[in-house]
């Protein structure tokens, strides 16, 4: 989910949300600066049926969907905004964490660097304990404006200790 970066007459275009896609980058002072970076997400999958035999966790939450694959079901949590994980009973889930992306820089003349990528973590049977997990979505860099420079950093998402780091700014 990236943005595109500007022309000589165009606006750069921002990261597409919970993505965490990096901003395009700008050359041009016609344009509102690099463009801003997508936020990042969690989502948190889980084998079904829950058994307390088979160790996974039971989660709370309202799922926001499931699926099967491979003979198994699963049942996810997706979310794009910060919020609570609530894990019923302590056990192993599928976790992907995606930060914030990086805005655009801006330079006249030559054009400003695209904003980097949030971070990524996947992690496989991510062992959570009992209780409630805070969520943090990462926000997406915010435009740098007019002035030639580089663009800013994304903020990190994260569920527990699980991190996902924010993609750094576009050079300017």
């Amino acid at each position: 989910g990236g943005g595109a970066g500007s022309g000589p007459y165009g606006a750069a275009t921002a990261g597409t949300v919970n993505t965490g896609g990096g901003g395009g980058g700008a050359n041009v002072n016609t344009n509102p600066g690099g463009g801003a970076g997508g936020s990042g997400k969690v989502v948190i999958r889980v084998a079904r049926p829950y058994t307390a035999v088979s160790g996974f966790a039971s989660i709370g939450n309202t799922a926001t969907g499931t699926y099967t694959s491979g003979g198994a079901t699963y049942s996810y949590y997706q979310f794009t905004a910060s919020g609570t994980l609530v894990v019923n009973v302590a056990g192993f889930a599928d976790v992907l964490v995606v930060g914030g992306g990086g805005s655009g820089g801006h330079n006249t003349p030559g054009g400003g660097g695209g904003g980097g990528a949030g971070g990524v973590l996947v992690a496989s049977n991510f062992h959570f304990a009992a209780g409630s997990h805070d969520v943090v979505i990462g926000a997406g860099a915010p435009s740098q404006g007019l002035t030639t420079a580089s663009g800013f950093s994304g903020a990190a998402s994260r569920v527990g200790f699980a991190v996902a780091p924010g993609g750094g700014g576009g050079g300017g």
